[in-house]
Protein backbone atom coordinates (compact mmCIF):
# COMPACT_ATOMS: atom_id res chain seq x y z
CA UNK A 1 0.00 0.00 0.00
CA UNK A 2 1.49 3.34 -1.29
CA UNK A 3 -1.68 5.46 -0.81
CA UNK A 4 -3.70 3.81 1.68
CA UNK A 5 -5.86 7.38 2.60
CA UNK A 6 -7.12 7.34 -0.89
CA UNK A 7 -10.06 5.07 -2.10
CA UNK A 8 -9.32 2.45 -3.94
CA UNK A 9 -10.89 0.27 -6.61
CA UNK A 10 -10.70 -3.34 -8.18
CA UNK A 11 -12.33 -3.75 -11.23
CA UNK A 12 -16.49 -3.45 -10.45
CA UNK A 13 -15.71 -3.55 -6.72
CA UNK A 14 -15.16 -0.31 -5.18
CA UNK A 15 -13.00 -0.52 -1.72
CA UNK A 16 -13.31 1.88 1.03
CA UNK A 17 -10.45 3.02 2.91
CA UNK A 18 -11.55 1.39 6.09
CA UNK A 19 -11.67 -1.76 4.85
CA UNK A 20 -7.79 -1.64 4.81
CA UNK A 21 -7.04 0.51 7.29
CA UNK A 22 -4.97 -2.35 8.93
CA UNK A 23 -2.94 -2.97 6.46
CA UNK A 24 0.73 -1.73 6.16
CA UNK A 25 2.68 -0.50 3.06
CA UNK A 26 6.57 -1.26 2.34
CA UNK A 27 8.52 -0.26 5.14
CA UNK A 28 11.74 -1.84 4.31
CA UNK A 29 15.09 -0.03 4.75
CA UNK A 30 15.57 0.29 0.94
CA UNK A 31 14.36 2.82 -0.42
CA UNK A 32 11.53 2.32 -3.56
CA UNK A 33 11.26 4.76 -6.30
CA UNK A 34 8.65 4.63 -8.54
CA UNK A 35 6.83 6.04 -11.80
CA UNK A 36 3.77 4.64 -14.15
CA UNK A 37 1.91 6.00 -11.52
CA UNK A 38 1.87 10.24 -12.38
CA UNK A 39 1.40 12.61 -9.43
CA UNK A 40 -0.20 16.15 -10.57
CA UNK A 41 1.73 18.98 -9.42
CA UNK A 42 -1.29 21.08 -9.00
CA UNK A 43 -2.43 18.69 -6.73
CA UNK A 44 0.49 17.00 -5.14
CA UNK A 45 3.94 18.92 -3.72
CA UNK A 46 6.61 17.39 -4.70
CA UNK A 47 7.66 15.29 -1.96
CA UNK A 48 8.67 11.65 -0.53
CA UNK A 49 5.47 9.51 0.21
CA UNK A 50 6.97 7.78 3.10
CA UNK A 51 10.14 7.41 4.57
CA UNK A 52 11.29 4.82 1.97
CA UNK A 53 9.05 5.50 -0.85
CA UNK A 54 8.84 7.72 -3.64
CA UNK A 55 6.78 8.71 -6.90
CA UNK A 56 9.22 9.67 -9.53
CA UNK A 57 5.97 10.65 -12.12
CA UNK A 58 4.75 13.86 -12.46
CA UNK A 59 3.71 13.63 -15.91
CA UNK A 60 6.46 15.37 -18.14
CA UNK A 61 4.47 13.76 -20.83
CA UNK A 62 1.31 15.72 -20.27
CA UNK A 63 2.99 18.97 -19.88
CA UNK A 64 4.20 18.44 -15.99
CA UNK A 65 7.68 17.97 -14.74
CA UNK A 66 10.78 15.32 -15.74
CA UNK A 67 11.80 14.46 -12.11
CA UNK A 68 14.47 12.60 -10.33
CA UNK A 69 15.77 11.83 -6.85
CA UNK A 70 19.66 12.54 -6.05
CA UNK A 71 19.56 9.82 -3.40
CA UNK A 72 23.25 9.81 -1.24
CA UNK A 73 22.52 6.13 0.13
CA UNK A 74 20.42 7.84 3.02
CA UNK A 75 17.71 5.54 5.10
CA UNK A 76 15.62 8.19 5.21
CA UNK A 77 14.70 9.67 1.91
CA UNK A 78 14.21 13.27 1.77
CA UNK A 79 12.08 16.50 0.26
CA UNK A 80 15.19 18.64 -0.21
CA UNK A 81 16.59 15.88 -2.97
CA UNK A 82 14.30 16.15 -5.66
CA UNK A 83 15.59 17.74 -9.16
CA UNK A 84 13.44 19.04 -11.28
CA UNK A 85 12.84 20.64 -14.41
CA UNK A 86 9.72 21.80 -16.72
Amino acid sequence: MIFPRAPLNCGDEKIEPEKVAGLSYYADPVPVFFGHYWRDLKKHRLEVQAEQICCLDYSVAKGGRLVAYRWEGEKTLRNDHFESVQ
